[in-house]
């Protein structure tokens, strides 16, 4: 890998891919790696996975996604690898091909990106669906302010059902709990899967220009395409050896120390917190620990080295500018106010996305004036889909979105900016990470959702829309897109991507019902109000964002104004302010489990 962040040539156990791809010559028969059964075991493993994510985040505070490299999905092509070497041994010929094993991979990192935490995608949809059911009270008057705003076809109003799902010890099987949220998971389900077509049509159309010409380096394709490599030369590379089996030896020792803390345990990072969160000015510091876990340290070694060394920089500026704003007396607290840390990470990718577009005018001009001439577009053999059809994917799929949006309640205008601003930054993050592949990328704070509800002042049934969208735009940690198009770089070891697109798509359908179903069967049988981790206080404790809408009323000037209860579930005890464009109205009574944002963001450190 070169240090400008363009693929170089590969040795060791690297392996190289072709630098074209090109469609079956006239009379050429050869198998495709897009097969039956490769979709039917990936499809299968889906919902194990779903089930292990969910489990693993209300059960185990281990939060197995998060990062650019998913550790279910590296785990479980390693055990097919296992698994397809012992097929081979005693069936030769009925093994798994390297680009069946491919696809597996691609279809759960896929369903994995749908929700990997507790604040992200499915994992808090469907507790964002019953929360204002649930904790609406006559004090809080959610009931005559809040609940005839939202859309009442894509939630869970049943009372016995959201009591079910909050307490637990009632069956999501019963008559009452399928028709409550049959409906709402469908809507959900054709809502994102539409969002990951739009993205796979979107990499469609760029694939050629950053991998064929550009030459991006996608370091986050190392490791799979080594993995499922024909020759093996990963699994009897003697490093490779010595690092899984260091890393397994300390991972058991910290698993018996969890269990028995008498034996003693290799800690992964260190917290500074004693000494900083209650002295001035170094409380001003975010996250006041270091954490550096093996597969962190592993994932290092794909990045190119000058992004390394800027990571390490600017988090030190960052952190000191931090402390000189707590020193000089412009902010007070950590998360809010100057000097806007947040602001900044949404400003760099507002560069980054404005240079993608910028370098790729020319080349995205070609494509859409190839797509609509009615001679053929010679660039798009051996693709996934064809440049007009991805180009048609794009548009339908966006339309779609936006009338999705409508349907619940957004303003039109809002609504096809949302989804513009959404397909951009979905775009830009597939970019950092085909060209440096960071190990994790999060947007803390600024999300898309906050922009349009606090920059264009739309109505109540506009916020009311956006909040349900909160538990997908709070952080960007899992970008669908990004997995999509590592995906058919991946795919280019075939020399064809055609058929590709199918399994993508179908894995984002079977993620999402998986981890609504996952996420509904551990709330039904434990409660919500009683599933916790380390970060939440039992019982009830809900780290997911909610962003709760309330009444417009028209204020000085005749404009629609707009009361909003922001509820970020943190602690319990802590405070629900209502905001009136700018004006501060009295504090509501806070829900169980409710939290001021600022009370959210101070808890994280």
């Amino acid at each position: 890998m070169n240090r400008d962040g363009r693929q170089g040539k590969q040795t060791g156990w690297a392996v190289e891919t072709p630098t074209r791809l090109r469609g079956p010559c006239r009379g050429e028969r050869r198998r495709g790696f897009v097969t039956w059964r490769a979709i039917a075991l990936g499809g299968a493993l889906i919902p194990l996975n779903a089930y292990w994510l969910s489990w693993n985040v209300w059960y185990r505070d281990q939060l197995t996604g998060g990062i650019s490299l998913y550790s279910t999905a590296v785990f479980i092509v390693a055990a097919l690898v296992a698994g397809n070497m012992i097929v081979k041994r005693l069936w030769p010929g009925r093994e798994l091909s390297p680009g069946e094993l491919l696809v597996a991979y691609v279809m759960v990192a896929i369903a994995t990106s749908m929700g990997t935490t507790t604040w992200d995608g499915m994992t808090s949809l469907p507790t964002i669906l019953t929360y204002p059911f649930r904790f609406a009270t006559p004090a809080n008057r959610w009931a005559e302010r809040m609940l005839p705003i939202l859309p009442q076809w894509a939630m869970v109003s049943d009372p016995a059902v959201v009591t079910g799902f909050w307490e637990g010890r009632m069956s999501p099987y019963s008559r009452e709990g399928l028709a409550a949220w049959w409906r709402p998971a469908l809507w959900w389900t054709a809502f994102l899967v539409t969002m990951v077509w739009v993205g796979l049509c979107l990499c469609s159309l760029v694939r050629r220009r950053w991998s064929e010409e550009e030459r991006l380096a996608f370091p986050m394709t190392i490791l799979p395409l080594a993995m499922t490599s024909r020759d093996g030369s990963l699994w009897r590379s003697r490093g490779f050896q010595w690092g899984a089996a260091v890393t397994s030896a300390v991972a058991l020792l910290n698993l018996a120390h969890s269990l028995v803390p008498s034996v003693p345990g290799i800690p992964f990072g260190f917290y500074h917190g004693q000494y900083t969160v209650h002295l001035s000015p170094w409380s001003g510091i975010r996250q006041p620990y270091f954490w550096y876990p093996p597969f962190l340290i592993g994932i290092s070694y794909l990045m190119p080295l000058d992004l390394l060394f800027s990571l390490w920089v600017f988090t030190v500026i960052g952190k000191l500018q931090q402390v000189a704003a707590i020193q000089l007396g412009w902010n007070t607290q950590t998360w809010w106010g100057p000097p806007y840390i947040d602001a900044q990470i949404w400003g760099a990718l507002f560069a980054i996305m404005a240079t993608v577009f910028w370098l790729e005018r020319r080349y995205l001009w070609a494509v859409v004036r190839g797509a609509v001439s009615p001679r053929s577009f010679p660039a798009d053999q051996g693709e996934a889909m064809s440049h007009r059809a991805a180009l048609a994917g794009v548009v339908l799929g966006s339309v779609y979105l936006c009338v999705f949006l409508t349907r619940i309640g957004v303003e039109p205008a809002p609504a096809c900016g949302f989804v513009a601003l959404l397909l951009s930054v979905s775009l830009a993050l597939a970019r950092l990470r085909a060209q440096l592949g960071p190990p994790h990328h999060e947007l803390p704070g600024q999300d898309a959702v906050y922009y349009w509800i606090t920059r264009l002042g739309p109505n109540a049934r506009t916020q009311a829309g956006f909040t349900l969208l909160g538990s997908y735009t709070m952080s960007y940690r899992d970008s669908p897109t990004a997995i999509t198009v590592e995906g058919l770089k991946m795919g280019e070891r075939e020399r064809s991507l055609r058929g590709l697109g199918a399994p993508i798509v179908l894995a984002a359908a079977i993620g999402c019902l998986s981890l609504f179903w996952a996420n509904i069967q551990l709330h039904y049988t434990n409660g919500a109000d009683n599933n916790g981790g380390s970060w939440k206080t039992p019982p009830g404790v809900r780290p997911q964002p909610l962003r709760v809408a309330g009444r417009s009323h028209r204020g000085s000037g005749g404009r629609d104004r707009l009361v909003a209860a922001t509820c970020h579930g943190r602690r319990r005890g802590s405070l629900c302010r209502a905001d009136v464009g700018q004006a501060q109205l009295p504090e509501l009574p806070p829900p169980p489990g409710g939290a001021a944002a600022l009370d959210r963001r101070r808890d994280r450190g």
